[in-house]
Formats: structure tokens, C-alpha cells, sequence
């Protein structure tokens, strides 16, 4: 039974008694008087058991009967008691877009606060039977079968005879919401199977009776998801068969056709405007549809999403504006800026040409143009040609991810799928034969590209599938103070870069990342929990390795959709041939890629590469190196596990969703993601990889000895054979040296970088002929020059070495 308190308060009689929300001086959910106490509902413990019982992500707030409703809102006084929704300052709102959100841990908390609000579940992993049968006999009948064929499971009354009855269903199967509606008695009733992204008010007020709702055979949250009986279609067919001979043996007047089961396929990933997974085939359709819909039936949530469904349906096209325009003004409170402004807002939708048809469909609009089983498969499968292969691509989302899932199918494979045969053009064919050689099949014979943000061919079919997480207005400070505390190490230069850096790859997804963020320290630092929270964001557009092989060996496929790359631990520096690719992959905006039995490919580089070391030499860099951005991540939180605790649950929680909202809006206009900070971890690394005559130049001025010869505050001469041959020695092949060419390129780089000059011919060389002697500045000169050739002149040659 839903978790009730009782307390003493006094009757009011009079005043804003119908709207609680006014109630000021009572209790917000005020719902049973008697002359001595009120019944109220809390949802405070119901959430966390639900929580812990494997609920969790299908949690949902429901606005309480009789609650405020917000001024920023159309939502009706009707919806209160079983549409979710959330609190506003000034009431409550509706809950948009809550078919695709998963509850996290800090949503839970965030609603706990929040207890007037009823709790409701959204069917994903559960089903909901619904018997809305206000006969008793009759309900009581429906009930029994229920349970003769499903088995006994908890069952909730509202408003009896009226039940629900939850089961669970298997999490790799998406059913669609079924009704059956019927009229018994002179009254009409229905059975629904409340399917996928479907929801159901598990506890709460009941908005008619306003009593709590109770569980009955088991409490929903005591029995726990796994506790609940399994059901599969084999079951529900069944079930619906043998409701139809009950109905019928009670002489209830059943319609010929179902209206209400309307239920879309939309499988609930956001797309940019003018992907195809949002656009009809035929824009004019989705003009004649949405004229159909009557707008004075929509709340105001429902009509922003039938304005971005629209949107999606002609791909953003501003020649179709004024149909939606003109339907808009319908509704006597529209105006035309409140309309152009909710048009431009809108710049990717997870609602598209599917959900104006059907809500069309539910008003009586007929589309004649493509065949409902071509519709069916057109909303899964597609023919793509790619590469040099022409498959059917299979488009879905995943059911432990929750990402969309692109896989391709052999034409022979998918017509085994498809057995089935159908009438088609006078002849029996098998329905997956009969749909690859259909006109109106779903195809892109342009192939497959990705461009993220970008609107492509109606050709080509765009591996884009959006955001991991929605851009959201909240709280993410957590991750900015690690950013600037710990991953910069308090430098307000390195995190204003890394801040621009990370807005850049949100603002332009479409482009190479240009440079690289290297981050260094031992572990436990939170260097990982910081990529992993910026992952979130990417989703299935993020990639975390731990071997360079996978970014610079020969099977790279897993690149064409990648825009951030966590490089963990996978060493580079003594690989000069990986050093060379990882330097083209980051700034190249076409690359290869080879997937295993694929033939190479060209696609277009979106990668934003960072990675992370704890050993002191992770990259080769040259000395005018502009590519790498060295940070030495601070470890003064290390062990701190309260602090990581907090950090990992709001990466968990909305945080990235704020962060990327954040960054979608960062001013880059002054930001050139090559201008690198520059760092002492930069120094060290350039250091680490000098080799050649600039290691042993540098040796020499560390030392202050040049061929045993020490380096004084003056200048001095030296024979050149004697610092060349030095040179030869200490490097242990003067056999690949001891050629003019090598030679001559060896004094250039020496004469550069010390500021070393031609010296006179010493006596002996002019018997020879061909010693001659070398001026070197003094040591200090000498270092500056070489400070300045690497690009550090501050380097103090007593501490930073």
C-alpha cells in the first residue's frame, strides 16, 4: 500500500481549499478531510525502494491532483494525477521528452524533495493490463483471466473495479501499446496492454477518488522487478484471443477496428533536423497530415512536439513553414512570433514524419501513399550501398545501451527473415523478397557518411545519431572545479584552453580536433573519471582504448564514428611510425579506415583525441611541436574517496547534460585551439624526445663540458673534428655520420641552436688542410638560444631541468 501519514490539522472550510498548491497554511496534499485529520500520500520512501529493487531507471514524477500548474505551461487541470511532470517556481509543468529518460541517483534525490508528487513507471522491462472495466462482474472475469494465463502478480486499484496488473516483459522485445475498447451495458470500456514508453502510476492520489492507490497480491516495490512473472507474446496471444470469446459471450459490442492502438516505433534517439530518420518520404504529406490534427486538442507540450515533428518531417525546409505557420494560428493564442520562435529553437528532435502521421492517423487522416507493411519495414530496414556492397541495414536501438545500433544484412539473410508470404501485384510473395525489389523500399544508394550536425544528401544516410545525453540548463561545477583544480592544476590559462577545447569539439563535431590533450600524473587523479564524464556526452560517439594498436594498426573502423578518443595508457613515444599517424589522425580531415573484412575506405575525420600516462614519456614531440597540449594533472585529490563519490554522481546524474549545454554556448570568437598553452609538461615532454645532435647539444650544455672541454662564461674556440668526433662517440655511429652530408647537417643544427660561428684556422689545420675551429658563445648564450629553439625561453637551466 502506498506509504500514508496522518496528521492532526484543522478543516478549512473555505478560501483556495480546490487548489492545493494555495493552501499555504496546509499541508500541499491535502486530499481526505474529516472533522480531525488528513490522509496524505509520500512518495519519499516508495522512491528509494523502488530504487533498490531494479526500478530505478523507469522512474517517473507524476503532477499530483488538483496541483498548480505552471504559467510556462498548456498543460490542462485534467492531466494532473497521471501525466508526468515536474515543479516549477510557480507550479508544475509537464515532463518533457520522459518517454527517453532514465531515471539516474540524483534524479531520485532531486525528486524525493518533491512529496506531493505521485511515482510513476515507465513501461520498458514491464508491462501494464490495464482492465478499465467499470462492471464488477465483468472486470472480475477479465481479472481471472489475467491470471489464469499470466499468473498471479501485484495488482493496483485506483478506482475499483477497475485493476492494473504488472508484469514483466523481456527487455529485448519492444512491444506496442494494444487497446481494445468495447461498449457493455450502454457504457464504453477497454482492455489495454500498456506497452513501450508507455507509463502507468504506480503510487500516488488517484485524481477521481482522491485515495491512495494500493497494491494488492504484493506491493509493487516489495515484489521488485525480477519478481515479477515473465510474459511473452505467445501469452498475450492467448490472452487477447480468449478476451475476445468473453467479450463476445457477454454480448459486448466490440468495433470492427481499434483506433486507439496507435502506438508509434519511434525508438526514441535524438536526431539534428534534417536527418533522415525524422523526414517523410513525401513532404506534402506531412503538410496534409498535420492539417488534420485538431490543435485545439494539444497542451502546449504536445504542441512543441508536433511543431519539432513537423520540423524533422520536411527536414527543416523554411518553404514549408507557412503550412505550420497557418495550422499554429488555429489556436487563437498563438502568435506569430511565439511560432517563428519555437520553429528556430528546435535543432534536432527524437519525433520526426512517424509521430505526425500517427497522431494524424488517430483523427481520421488516411495516408494512401506507401503500403503499411512497406511502412513497418521502412521504419527498421533499409537498402544502403557502401563501399562497393549493396546490404540491408538494420537501424535500432540497443537494449542495454540504449544507443541506436547500425548492422548490415546480406539480401539473402534478410529475405530468410522475412518468410512470410503477401499479396502483392496479383501474386503471393514472401514479404522480404517482395520489399527489396519495392519502389518505395527505404534506401541510400549514396552511401553512408557521418556528419555530425550536418544535414546530408537524401541519398545518404548520416551515422550521426545525436547527443548521448540532452543538452539541459543545471548544475555541473563539480566537474569545472576538477577541470580547473586537478586536470589544469589551478592554471586559469590551461583551463580557459581546456574549456575552449572541449567547446569546440561540442560546437563543431564535424571537424578534426586539431590538437591533443595529454594529460600526465600517477593514477588515482581523475584523469579517467574526467574523459569518462565528458564521454557521457558523446555516447556512442565516444571510444576509450588501451591499445595504441587500436588507433594506429591496421582495423580502424570503430574510427569513422568516433569524435572523442580516450587514449588510456596506450603508448606512443617509441613508436616514431604510430608517433606519425596519431599526429595525421588529429588533424587531418580525411583519414582511411579499414574495418576487418572491409575493403579501405576514406571518411571524413571527426577525431578529438585526448590521452593519459602515468609514465614520464607518453609523446614524441618536435621542437616547434603545435599539436600537443601537455597537462600535469594534479594529484592532491588523490584517495580523497568522498570527493570522487560526489564527482562520480553527478557524472552519473544531469551533470553532463548541463556541461554540454554549457559548452554548446561557449564564446569560442577569441578561441584558436592551436594557440597551446605553454607548460612546463610541454618542456619536459620536448625534452624527452629530443634525439640526435640536438640530445647530445643539449647533454653538453647541461653538463657545461663540450668535447672535455669545459663550457666557461666566455666564448671559446675548439677544433670542429674534436667536438665532432665527441659527438660520433658518445652517439655510437660514426659510420651513419661520417658523410659530408651528415656532417654539414650537423653543424647547421649545432651553429642554430648555440649560436656557434665559423672560428679562425688553427696553425695545424693549415698544414693539413682541412681542420678548422669553432666558436661557441658563452654557456649562458648558448642556453638562451637553445631555450628559444624550443620554444621555452624561460627555461631556467637550474630548476627546470
Amino acid at each position: 500500500m502506498a506509504n500514508l501519514k496522518e496528521v492532526d490539522r484543522p478543516l478549512r472550510t473555505q478560501g483556495n481549499d480546490h487548489n492545493p498548491k494555495l493552501n499555504r497554511s496546509g499541508d500541499y496534499r491535502k486530499m481526505k478531510k474529516t472533522s480531525t485529520q488528513t490522509i496524505f500520500f509520500n512518495p519519499i520512501n516508495v522512491l528509494d525502494k523502488l530504487s533498490s529493487t531494479g526500478f530505478q531507471e523507469d522512474l517517473i514524477p507524476i503532477i499530483p491532483p488538483g496541483a498548480q500548474i505552471s504559467a510556462k505551461t498548456k498543460i490542462g487541470h485534467d492531466h494532473c494525477g497521471k501525466t508526468p511532470g515536474k515543479m516549477l517556481s510557480d507550479g508544475y509543468c509537464g515532463f518533457s521528452d520522459w518517454t527517453n529518460h532514465y531515471a539516474s541517483k540524483s534524479d531520485i534525490e532531486l525528486w524525493k524533495k518533491d512529496p506531493h508528487a505521485g511515482v510513476g513507471v515507465i513501461c520498458r522491462n514491464i508491462v501494464g493490463i490495464d482492465i478499465d472495466i467499470v462492471d464488477e462482474d465483468l472486470a472480475d472475469k477479465i481479472a481471472q483471466l489475467v491470471t489464469d494465463i499470466f499468473g498471479s502478480a501485484p495488482k493496483r486499484i485506483g478506482n475499483a473495479p477497475k485493476v492494473l496488473f504488472a508484469y514483466r516483459w523481456p527487455s529485448d522485445d519492444r512491444l506496442k501499446k494494444i487497446r481494445v475498447p468495447f461498449e457493455f451495458n450502454g457504457e464504453k470500456h477497454a482492455v489495454e496492454i500498456l506497452g513501450h514508453k508507455q507509463q502507468f502510476v504506480a503510487y500516488g492520489i488517484h485524481p477521481k477518488t482522491l485515495k491512495p492507490y494500493e497494491w494488492v497480491g504484493g506491493d509493487l516495490a516489495s515484489v521488485g522487478m525480477n519478481g515479477l512473472p515473465l510474459v511473452d507474446r505467445e501469452k498475450l496471444d492467448s490472452f487477447l484471443k480468449e478476451l475476445n470469446v468473453i467479450l463476445n459471450q457477454q454480448g459486448a459490442i466490440i468495433p470492427s477496428k481499434n483506433k486507439g492502438n496507435n502506438a508509434t516505433s519511434s525508438v526514441g534517439q535524438r536526431y539534428p533536423i534534417g536527418d533522415q530518420h525524422l523526414r517523410a518520404a513525401n513532404a506534402q504529406d506531412a503538410v496534409n497530415a498535420l492539417r488534420s490534427i485538431p490543435i485545439e486538442d494539444l497542451d502546449y507540450d504536445e504542441w512543441v512536439k508536433m511543431i519539432a515533428a513537423f520540423k524533422g518531417a520536411v527536414g527543416g525546409d523554411e518553404a514549408y513553414y507557412p503550412y505550420l505557420k497557418e495550422w499554429c494560428l488555429e489556436y487563437a493564442e498563438n502568435t506569430p512570433e511565439q511560432i517563428r520562435s519555437k520553429w528556430e529553437s528546435i535543432h534536432d528532435s527524437e519525433v520526426g514524419a512517424t509521430c505526425v502521421f500517427n497522431r494524424a492517423k488517430r483523427d481520421g487522416w488516411v495516408s494512401s501513399d506507401i503500403p503499411e507493411w512497406v511502412s513497418e519495414l521502412n521504419a527498421e530496414f533499409a537498402v544502403v550501398h557502401d563501399n562497393g556492397s549493396t546490404m540491408v541495414m538494420r537501424i535500432r536501438r540497443d537494449a542495454v545501451t540504449k544507443e541506436t545500433s547500425i548492422s548490415l544484412i546480406p539480401f539473402q539473410d534478410f529475405r530468410g527473415m522475412f518468410p512470410q508470404k503477401i499479396h502483392e501485384a496479383g501474386k503471393n510473395i514472401p514479404k522480404g523478397a517482395a520489399w527489396l525489389t519495392h519502389p518505395q523500399r527505404r534506401e541510400y544508394l549514396d552511401g553512408l557518411v557521418f556528419a555530425p550536425g550536418k544535414n546530408v544528401s537524401g541519398d545518404q544516410f548520416n551515422l550521426w545519431s545525436g547527443w548521448g545525453i540532452p543538452p539541459v540548463s543545471g548544475d555541473c561545477h563539480l566537474i569545472k572545479a576538477h577541470i580547473r583544480d586537478v586536470i589544469c592544476a589551478g592554471s586559469s590559462d590551461l583551463y580557459e584552453y581546456v574549456m575552449g577545447w572541449l567547446a569546440n569539439m561540442v560546437q563543431n563535431p564535424n571537424e578534426p580536433g586539431q590538437t591533443i590533450l595529454v594529460l600526465m600524473s600517477g593514477q588515482g587523479t581523475g584523469k579517467g573519471v574526467f574523459v569518462d564524464y565528458i564521454g557521457r556526452m558523446l555516447g556512442k560517439h565516444y571510444q576509450h582504448i588501451h591499445d595504441s594498436d587500436h588507433l594506429t594498426g591496421r582495423f580502424t573502423g570503430h574510427l569513422e564514428q568516433t569524435i572523442l578518443l580516450f587514449a588510456d595508457e596506450a603508448l606512443f613515444a617509441k613508436d616514431m611510425r604510430a608517433m606519425n599517424k596519431l599526429k595525421s589522425l588529429a588533424t587531418e580531415r580525411k583519414i582511411t579506415i579499414e574495418a576487418k573484412h572491409k575493403p579501405p575506405k576514406l571518411v571524413n575525420s571527426c577525431l578529438h583525441i585526448i590521452m593519459a600516462s602515468n609514465v614520464s614519456h607518453v609523446a614524441n614531440l618536435d621542437h616547434d611541436d603545435r599539436r600537443y597540449a601537455i597537462l600535469d594533472v594534479s594529484d592532491h585529490r588523490v584517495s580523497e574517496h568522498t570527493y570522487f563519490d560526489k564527482l562520480v554522481a553527478e557524472k552519473n546524474g544531469l551533470g553532463p547534460s548541463a556541461l554540454l549545454n554549457e559548452l554548446l554556448q561557449w564564446d569560442l570568437s577569441s578561441f584558436d585551439v592551436r594557440n597551446i598553452p605553454i607548460t612546463k609538461g610541454h618542456l619536459d615532454q620536448k625534452l624527452k624526445s629530443l634525439s640526435g645532435v640536438h640530445a647530445w647539444l643539449f647533454d653538453c650544455l647541461v653538463e657545461g663540458v663540450i668535447a672535455d672541454k669545459e663550457w666557461k662564461c666566455q666564448s671559446f674556440e675548439i677544433a670542429k673534428n674534436n667536438v665532432y668526433t665527441n659527438y660520433s662517440d658518445k652517439i655510437h655511429s660514426p659510420k651513419f655520420w661520417n658523410t659530408h652530408g651528415m656532417r654539414s647537417e650537423f653543424w647547421k643544427t649545432v651553429k642554430s641552436w648555440s649560436g656557434a660561428q665559423e672560428g679562425a684556422r688553427a696553425a695545424s689545420d693549415l698544414v693539413e688542410g682541412r681542420q678548422r675551429q669553432v666558436k661557441f658563445p658563452p654557456l649562458t648564450k648558448a642556453r638562451e638560444r637553445f631555450a628559444e629553439m624550443i620554444g621555452y625561453p624561460s627555461l631556467n637551466w637550474e630548476t627546470d631541468i
